[in-house]
């Protein structure tokens, strides 16, 4: 893996990141790089309400909302791979797709174009400013994973960290039935 990270790519927080409620055993789906700033969506951490119980107006009531990042987590996002809203988004990599263009998804959602296996809402986003991640990788915080032709959407996002961890090896495998808090072993 190079230094620079790239779009589609998956930040795995390195599991000695304890104590940080936000970023601890988590996944990161790099969805825009702005003047060397990165910003992305963690994908393994869903609120424990759907996406319908914010907005009521959402037909699938078991689509599930996932918290995003610290940054501006009063706004909803979406992740997507329909085609139909491609000219309202910004593409990533491959057929993948992200727009804050909510009203347009949420017709597209009840429209039966957007579902479960092709989407994820977010609030808020994860950033990072000019340099910050580059040095936080270099103190080893962030692992890079990068997903090739690999569909964001078919991914485990509730084993993801865990198997992302296992598959680096060596050291981390120690990792992964840690529990969260390894004090409380």
């Amino acid at each position: 893996m190079t230094n620079a990270f790239q779009l589609g790519d998956l930040l795995i927080a390195d599991p000695s990141i304890i104590g940080d409620e936000t970023f601890h055993r988590s996944a990161i789906y790099i969805s825009a790089i702005h003047e060397s700033s990165p910003m992305g969506f963690i994908i393994n951490k869903p609120f424990e309400f759907s996406l319908a119980e914010v907005l009521p107006e959402i037909r699938n009531k078991k689509l599930p909302l996932y918290y995003g990042g610290p940054i501006d987590n009063d706004l909803l996002f979406v992740l997507h791979n329909a085609e139909e809203l491609a000219n309202c988004s910004k593409h990533i990599k491959h057929k993948t797709y992200f727009s804050g263009e909510v009203e347009k998804a949420i017709e597209a959602l009840n429209q039966g174009l957007l579902n479960q296996s092709n989407c994820r809402f977010f609030l808020g986003y994860s950033g990072w400013s000019t340099g910050q991640l580059e040095n936080e990788k270099k103190q080893s915080n962030w692992l890079y994973q990068n997903l090739k032709p690999k569909n964001i959407f078919s991914l485990n996002t509730k084993s993801l960290w865990r198997d992302a961890i296992k598959s680096q090896g060596g050291d981390y495998h120690l990792w992964v039935n840690t529990p969260d808090n390894p004090g409380y072993n």
